[in-house]
C-alpha cells in the first residue's frame, strides 16, 4: 500500500553511515565527503532506492543546519519531479526522466525551476 510512497531525507551519503547519528559517525570517520541522501523507504534501515544525493565537504561542515538547508533544496526539486511524473523505479533503482546525472553538488542536478 505504501511502497514507494514515503521519502526519507538521511543526513549523510548512503549506503555509508545508515541509521542513527549518521553525521556524528561520518565526522568521527576518515571520510572527507559527506552529504544528504533522499530515498524511498523500504523494509530496511536507510536501504530504499536513492532518489537524489548532494555533497558536502567535511571541511565545509558548519553544523547540522548546513545539511537541513540542502535538504530543503532537494525537497523542492523532488516535489517538482513527482508532480511532473518523472520519477521511475525500475529494478529497485530510481531513474529521473531527462535528468542530468553529471557529477555536481546535487546528483541528479537540481534544475532550479521556479514553479
Amino acid at each position: 500500500m505504501y511502497k514507494w510512497k514515503i521519502i526519507n531525507f538521511h543526513p549523510i551519503l548512503l549506503p555509508s553511515f545508515a541509521g542513527l547519528n549518521a553525521i556524528d559517525q561520518a565526522l568521527e570517520s576518515s571520510a572527507l565527503i559527506m552529504g544528504n541522501t533522499a530515498h524511498f523507504i523500504d523494509k530496511g534501515i536507510d536501504a530504499g532506492p536513492i532518489i537524489m544525493q548532494n555533497i558536502i565537504s567535511k571541511f565545509d561542515y558548519e553544523g547540522y543546519q548546513s545539511f537541513v538547508n540542502l535538504q530543503l533544496i532537494m525537497l523542492k526539486q523532488i516535489s517538482i519531479w513527482l508532480n511532473e511524473n518523472r520519477i521511475v523505479i525500475e529494478g529497485g533503482s530510481v531513474h529521473v526522466k531527462d535528468a542530468n546525472y553529471t557529477i555536481g553538488d546535487f546528483i541528479p542536478a537540481v534544475e532550479f525551476i521556479t514553479k
